[in-house]
């Protein structure tokens, strides 16, 4: 049984911030990580803006522990709340990354920390991109959440 869930937020080609590379490699290494520690790991796709990058998708081939989710808005945290109750997956700690950071990762996770008042949420810096030059750190205050 997984012990914690990584959420990964609209890595979809369509996305300029998706398509940096280093922000491929770091969401590669947070999905390899969580498949050797066995965490359950969903995917949070924008919807009618394609699939996630399919080498993604080809990492976790045959993995038990994994879901893909569409969501229609920038907050994908009710879309990933019903996949969490769905699969069983652990709520307990979440760990987030992807793009667009000041937009769907911000939403996504204010929503997850507004509705789940006893998970943990670590925000993983070096994973997430975004096209905006807006994004300030600074903005990811809550108690219950970490920027790693």
């Amino acid at each position: 049984m997984p012990s914690k869930t990584l959420v990964i937020v609209d890595m979809q080609p369509v996305f300029i911030a998706s398509r940096n590379p280093e922000t491929v490699i770091a969401v590669a290494n947070e999905i390899m990580t969580a498949k050797m520690n066995n965490h359950a790991i969903i995917f949070l796709e924008y919807n009618l803006s394609g699939a996630t990058y399919s080498g993604f998708q080809s990492l976790l081939k045959d993995y038990p522990h994994k879901s893909k989710i569409r969501k229609n808005g920038d907050d994908g945290s009710k879309e990933v709340i019903r996949a969490l109750n769905r699969r069983n997956f652990p709520m307990q700690t979440l760990r987030v990354c992807g793009v667009n950071t000041d937009c769907c990762v911000y939403s996504t996770v204010y929503g997850l920390l507004e509705l789940l008042s006893k998970t943990r949420i670590e925000i993983v810096k070096k994973a997430c991109n975004s096209e905006s030059t807006n994004l300030d750190w600074n903005d990811f205050k809550h108690p219950n959440l970490r920027v790693v």
